[in-house]
């Protein structure tokens, strides 16, 4: 959720406070109950904020309830006092619970991991777990936010859990305590890449950024990958001061009220600019401030976007205090890109839409390599006018097999290079697709070999006698070309110049493979030349 800024909220209380005092200067005097007071403050505050109309029968309405329903706002929210704090709470991840991660399952909900200091672990909950009661009462059909409900509550106060574990039904009376998770976490990875994650825009958010950026700059950071997937949003101004770190003071983000007036806001100025390479990641979750962000970084050309389209949630409520100490969250504006481009149910679609493939891995390919003087084990890919350098070796590694293939696969032609040495050979549509040769390009690569599951053994003729202590799965690999599984091989070894491969599950054996050579050394301790890549299509 977002707010505007205070002068918003302040000319919004001071609107309401002079009508207030009118009614009472007023030649009659009206006596309004607490409940009546307070759907009048609805009412008005409604009718002369909301981007939204309010229905006849919202008008009339004689509940508040009904009203805000018939506003027909998804946004808009009704808070006791009570409520209200333990919203603004969510939003800074600080609250009173167990310590405990996890997730929605047919019974109820099931226990992933604990938070350091979990009175959920200490009282002796395992992960694996299933909570199927709290309090006495079933959480099976609620929702993952229904059930959490229910476990949160007032700092040190128990809550009765019930447990199913395997086939036990255990009880645990657990505390709830204070557990407040930073909104900023952060470290730095390989490659001199500093990787941080924005989970909420929080009170305290842009200075522990802050905090982090120092630390990531001491220890050398050249590049950086921001995280904001599954971040729902927060405090605009927090936004707005994260930005500034990337954008300089320029706009941030452009507002209209419910009469199309138009409001441009900047981002705040710092003592320094991140002017290095930036990759945000996002997804279906990323919602809100964090798409005011995504948003100017696209519009400035600041981040290569990787992910899934964002939510959008174009849209900013604004918080009124009512007489009554209850608050009102209303629709008061909708918020469009620097560049007044839409983002309400439009959402920020992503230089590189990753679809089903883990985004961070595509982002930390694209920060694998860098460019040097032999560039043939290294892929570039032109993106928005910049370079990106992966390192194929990373590349074909089990972990990112499937983000390198992606990559390949969706580039268009005239975006991907091979380094051939100093120099870098641009890709056609036709080398794509036949893209054995990029993925092993600093290979000699031989031509594709066509087998039977029947007659799956392979014969490898070596110009030297072979050091049979280097014959093995480190050496020698049989990889699908889908999956990069590895193929379990019997090797071997004959009048040391010849080695025989046994596919274990030859039967099992379908499709393209990778027949890969490499390691293996002389009988008098020198390595043999070799680095040899073989496609294999077994029939």
């Amino acid at each position: 959720m977002k707010y505007l800024k205070k002068k918003w909220f302040k000319s919004g209380l001071l609107a309401f406070v002079f009508l207030f005092n009118l009614l009472f200067l007023s030649d009659t005097s009206y006596a309004y109950s607490d409940n009546e007071q307070s759907l009048w403050e609805v009412k008005y505050l409604i009718q002369n904020n909301s981007i939204y109309n309010l229905s006849e029968e919202g008008i009339n309405s004689q509940d508040i309830s009904e009203v805000i329903k018939n506003l027909k706002d998804p946004y808009s929210e009704y808070y006791t006092k009570e409520e209200f704090n333990e919203f603004v709470r969510a939003i800074n991840q600080n609250f009173y619970g167990i310590g405990i991660y996890n997730e929605l399952v047919t019974e109820g909900i099931k226990i992933n991991s604990f938070l350091k200091g979990s009175s959920a672990e200490e009282a002796g909950l395992k992960v694996g777990d299933i909570i199927t009661s709290v309090d006495g009462k079933g959480i099976k059909g609620l929702t993952a936010s229904e059930a959490v409900k229910y476990i949160k509550g007032g700092k040190g106060t128990f809550v009765n859990l019930s447990v199913k574990r395997g086939e036990q039904v255990l009880n645990f009376s657990v505390e709830r305590r204070e557990i407040n998770i930073p909104t900023i976490e952060g470290e730095l990875l390989d490659n001199k890449v500093a990787y941080i994650i924005i989970s909420s825009f929080g009170e305290d958010t842009p200075s522990l950024l802050k905090e982090k950026l120092i630390d990531m700059n001491k220890k050398g950071a050249e590049k950086y990958i921001i995280d904001l997937r599954n971040n729902t949003g927060g405090y605009t101004n927090s936004a707005y001061d994260i930005l500034g770190y990337f954008i300089e003071d320029n706009i941030a983000t452009v507002m209209k009220d419910k009469d199309k007036n138009e409001y441009k806001y900047k981002a705040f100025k710092h003592d320094y600019v991140i002017n290095k390479d930036i990759i945000l990641l996002v997804n279906e979750y990323t919602a809100s401030a964090s798409e005011i962000l995504s948003a100017a970084l696209r519009d400035y050309n600041k981040a290569l976007i990787v992910g899934i389209k964002t939510y959008g949630k174009g849209v900013q409520q604004t918080i009124f205090s009512l007489s009554n100490g209850d608050v009102l969250k209303l629709t008061t504006h909708s918020f469009y890109s620097p560049l007044g481009k839409e983002i309400n149910n439009v959402g920020i679609m992503p230089n590189v839409n990753t679809n089903k493939i883990d985004p961070l891995k595509v982002a930390k390919l694209l920060f694998s390599g860098n460019k040097s003087i032999d560039n043939k084990k290294l892929l570039k890919l032109l993106q928005n006018n910049k370079e990106y350098y992966i390192d194929l070796e990373k590349g074909r590694s089990k972990e990112y097999w499937d983000a390198l293939k992606y990559i390949v696969n969706t580039s268009t032609e005239g975006s991907l290079f091979l380094g051939k040495g100093i120099n870098w050979t641009k890709l056609t549509e036709e080398d794509i697709k036949e893209n054995f040769n990029v993925y092993f390009n600093d290979y000699t690569k031989m031509p594709k070999l066509v087998k039977s599951k029947e007659k799956a053994v392979f014969k490898i003729k070596l110009n030297k006698n072979v050091d049979i202590n280097t014959v093995g799965a480190n050496s020698i690999k049989l990889i699908q070309e889908e999956t990069f599984e590895e193929v379990k091989i019997n090797y071997d070894v004959e009048n040391k110049d010849e080695i025989i491969l046994y596919p274990v599950e030859a039967a099992k054996l379908q499709g393209d493979y990778f027949l890969i050579i490499e390691g293996l050394k002389g009988e008098e301790g020198g390595k043999l030349k070799n680095k040899v890549a073989l496609p294999v299509h077994f029939e």
